[in-house]
Parts: structure tokens; sequence; C-alpha cells
């Protein structure tokens, strides 16, 4: 039998890397929206949606409010029995919380924290804080906030 040509595959050409986002893309890849959800039909006839409940999910940092939330109520610190002896120098955190409309603390995360054995305890002390409602516009709203905090040593 004769010989097959086997085709020669062309070798793929190097693309270039992408480039970087502008600000207004990367806020958009941050906050995507619902991408149309709301109002949309699933074959079971349409929903109605309060035109407010995008401003539900919205979250805006301190710099986009109206005035910066304060400080309502603050529990009383008491250093946790199993970090007494193990901490000799203040513990010094920053913490990333959201602050609900109502007023109250959601904790996400600790940027830095110079004691991690006490993480929990903090964490629970955080849920006893209150601010005054963060408002965009004259409206509550939800907010993200770096909560710098320092405890001094026991």
């Amino acid at each position: 039998p004769p010989e097959e040509k086997k085709a020669e595959t062309p070798q793929p050409e190097l693309q270039q890397p992408p480039k970087p986002l502008s600000l207004s893309q990367l806020e958009l890849s941050l906050n995507p929206g619902t991408g149309g959800a709301f109002g949309a039909t699933f074959g079971m006839g349409a929903f109605e949606v309060d035109t407010d409940a995008m401003g539900d999910l919205a979250t805006f940092s301190i710099s986009e409010l109206d005035e910066v939330p304060r400080m309502t109520r603050q529990p009383q610190w008491s250093w946790p029995r199993h970090a007494l002896g193990k901490i000799d120098s203040d513990v010094v955190a920053r913490a990333l919380i959201f602050i609900d409309p109502d007023g109250r603390v959601q904790w996400q995360r600790f940027p830095s924290l110079s004691h991690p054995i006490i993480e929990q305890d903090i964490i629970k002390w955080l849920e006893g804080v209150r601010f005054t409602p963060p408002k965009r516009e004259g409206k509550a709203v939800r907010a993200r906030y770096v909560l710098p905090l320092e405890f001094p040593k026991p």
C-alpha cells in the first residue's frame, strides 16, 4: 500500500499576556452585580423583586460613605485564661469586618494579628461591638472596614 503522508500540525502562536485591568474593570470584577438574574423568568412565571434589593447586596468601603461609622458599644475586654503568661507584649491586630445596616459587626479575617493564640477570643469580642449604621446618600448600607485593634499586655 502507498505510504500515508502525515499532515504537519502548525505550531501554536504565542499569545501576548493580558493587559492589566483598569480601575473600573477591577471594581466591576470585585462587585459584579447579579448578571441580570433579578426579574428573569425560569419557566415558572416572572417574579418581582423590590428595586432596592440590589442596595441590600452592595457593600461599600468607608471612603464611599457619608461619614465614618462611630463605635457605639465596645464590650469589656478580659484576658482569656489560656493566654495568661504566654503573651509578653501588647496584642496588635487589624480586623477586616463588615458593618451591617443595623450597626452589627461580622468578622471576616485578620490581615495582621500579633498573637494568633487569642484569635478566637478577639472574634468573640468583635461580635459584641456595635457601630452607628453606615450610610450612603442617607440610606443605611453594609460597609467593609479594616478596624485597628490594640490590647495592652496582661
